[in-house]
């Protein structure tokens, strides 16, 4: 099969050809850590379950102490999803580009700067406490600058460079959560006042959403679909959807 196309037949149908080799030619370190990358990403998911059901209890609360419908949606996307993405990517990413596993403590380090940036930010916006808000969106950002890294280690380190598109997809949505995780943590500490604080408001939540989320939903969807549905489909389609939605996202920020 062409190396332009994706899909069935394709290098993603199987999982020898996702780790770039067979099986019997895999360093036995790459193997021994697989186990260890898929438990790491149960404990994330476990996590991600976790936010979502306080983002369902916190439901039940008062409007005036969840802030409205914030509160709920904080828990839910900053938390439940933050954390899945992460713990899905940082599995993907090595299997497309068959590295090893980074060091333990960079995985555990990343989802613990999730949960402590999303809890204080839960904390800090209801109770108006800036200095919260502030540290919190600081966790939130380091927790984005170690999922950055992750993503340029396991490109640097991999065993082939025949999967560039999600791998550009993921780096185009964790640079979108960085910048989108900066400007919350200026407008938590009170640094942007009038107009400046509306136009970061909705950029954060355009770069959050639409940037983050979406272009990891993009970057996996075109890569793994072709194959689930046992079809072809031509590499710069790819390139194309994925120009087109990153100028998409720039026009909604301008």
């Amino acid at each position: 099969m062409s190396e332009r196309t994706w899909g069935f037949n394709s290098p993603l149908a199987h999982i020898s050809d996702l780790r770039g080799v067979s099986w019997w030619n895999i360093p036995c370190a790459v193997v021994s850590t697989d186990m260890r990358s898929r438990a790491t990403t149960a404990v994330y998911q476990t996590v991600a379950r976790a936010w979502l059901t306080l983002a369902g209890l916190s439901l039940l609360l008062p409007p005036e102490r969840r802030v409205g419908i914030w509160l709920p949606l904080h828990l839910a996307l900053a938390g439940a999803v933050t954390t899945a993405i992460s713990g899905a990517m940082q599995n993907f990413m090595l299997a497309l580009t068959a590295s090893p596993d980074p060091p333990a403590w960079t995985a555990w380090t990343q989802l613990g700067l999730v949960v402590t940036g999303t809890g204080l930010i839960a904390i800090g916006l209801p109770t108006s406490t800036p200095w919260l808000k502030a540290v919190g969106g600081a966790a939130f950002v380091a927790a984005m600058a170690i999922l950055a890294w992750m993503l340029r280690r396991s490109w640097r380190m991999s065993l082939n460079k025949r999967h560039p598109f999600p791998m550009a997809a993921y780096a185009l949505a964790v640079l979108a959560a960085l910048i989108g995780g900066t400007l919350g943590a200026l407008m938590g500490s009170h640094a942007v006042v009038g107009e400046t604080y509306l136009y970061f408001k909705r950029a954060h939540m355009t770069l959050n959403v639409l940037g983050f989320a979406s272009l990891t939903v993009v970057g996996t969807l075109v890569t793994l679909l072709p194959t689930a549905l046992r079809v072809r489909m031509p590499r710069w389609k790819g390139w194309a959807a994925l120009m087109l939605f990153a100028g998409g996202l720039l026009l909604q920020l301008v």
